[in-house]
């Protein structure tokens, strides 16, 4: 598995972790994660640097955590 297929399996159980959340901020974070592999897996090509991709979903749900002190229920 090369590792543009690892960091969208990683984002996959990440989004599989909060969609069973059921408020709006786990919402908005599921929204940002698939945005973030529909980008990554629509580009064919090999050499992308998937970090550009993966670093603002990151940042986003490090924020979301914080701003909100979000505590996961489940």
């Amino acid at each position: 598995m090369n590792e543009k297929q690892a960091i969208i399996a990683k984002m996959l159980e990440l989004q599989h972790f909060f969609e069973k959340q059921p408020d709006g901020t786990s919402r908005k974070i599921v929204l940002k994660i698939k945005q973030a592999i529909d980008k990554l897996a629509s580009n064919r090509t090999a050499a992308i640097d998937i970090s550009t991709q993966v670093r603002p979903i990151s940042r986003f749900i490090r924020d979301e955590m914080t701003e909100h002190n979000y505590n996961l229920t489940l």
